[in-house]
């Protein structure tokens, strides 16, 4: 899972997120209207979890530092890293 600022849309504009996907155009949509959308597909869906955009987590525990820890640990240079470090690792064991 890609921390926030390994994101398409971090740090850049409209027009830069467009041509950096190959988009005539972008289109958003209100969150709102996203879970009417699921909620018409399922009327028996009462809760939508939708934390990764309005930043309310079921848990209620979710603090800004947690979030911090996690993206540090999960994100994609955090794993390139520890990939090279193991391939260290196992060149240093055959010498």
């Amino acid at each position: 899972m890609p921390s926030p600022s390994e994101l398409v849309a971090n740090g850049r504009t409209d027009e830069e997120i467009g041509q950096f996907i190959g988009a005539d155009r972008l289109l958003y949509q209100r969150l709102e209207h996203l879970i009417e959308a699921v909620r018409e597909g399922n009327p028996e869906i009462i809760r939508v979890d939708a934390s990764c955009f309005d930043g309310r987590y079921i848990t209620g525990n979710v603090s800004a530092d947690f979030l911090k820890t996690v993206a540090g640990t999960r994100s994609d240079q955090a794993k390139t890293q520890r990939t090279e470090a193991l391939d260290v690792a196992e060149i240093s064991a055959y010498h």
